[in-house]
């Protein structure tokens, strides 16, 4: 956990962790199989057939596995203004005063919801849904053992799953209080 201080107030950063389930799921079928079967693939299809064009069978495979990295979840922040969770594509920020309550647990929507910019299975599930009953909230969850769900005033949900899940809620109550 790091601290450096910032206009009087702290910032927290909280590590994010895949869970064993995501860890299994990400090398098993991420790597596994959604990269290792098209590049064995187009390998062999380019040595029986003779020919290059196979070898551009896994591109598409790749490029959909960089994109997820890119857009994962790394951490999680609390500074003076908000609650960022840090991406290698640059961080998603949530202002802290508009936070209204904080739970603990991963608490399931009810009725059906629909993705609407989002990855599920590697390294976890995030991006953006949308619930009638909910409406727009976002999950950046990593390890489904280790929730806290942030509730702001005008009824949006943020999700996220720091490894010290405990520390974060004490950190940002600390803020909003």
């Amino acid at each position: 956990m790091h601290t450096r201080p910032v206009s009087n107030q702290r910032v927290r950063s909280f590590e994010a962790s895949l869970g064993k389930r995501e860890r299994l799921f990400f090398y098993t079928l991420g790597c596994g199989l959604f990269l290792g079967m098209p590049i064995v693939m187009g390998i062999i299809f380019s040595v029986g057939f003779g020919t290059l064009e196979p070898l551009v069978l896994p591109l598409p495979f790749v490029a959909v596995f960089v994109l997820v990295l890119l857009f994962r979840p790394t951490g999680y922040r609390r500074d003076a203004k908000y609650i960022s969770v840090t991406r290698p594509i640059g961080a998603k920020k949530f202002p802290i005063a508009e936070v209204g309550e904080i739970r603990s647990g991963n608490e399931q929507p009810p009725g059906g919801t629909i993705g609407l910019a989002r990855a599920h299975g590697f390294y976890g599930v995030f991006g953006t849904f949308w619930n009638r009953y909910w409406g727009k909230y976002h999950v950046y969850v990593t390890d489904a053992e280790c929730v806290v769900q942030i509730l702001f005033r005008d009824r949006r949900r943020l999700f996220v799953s720091p490894r010290d899940n405990e520390g974060f809620s004490q950190a940002l109550r600390a803020r909003i209080n």
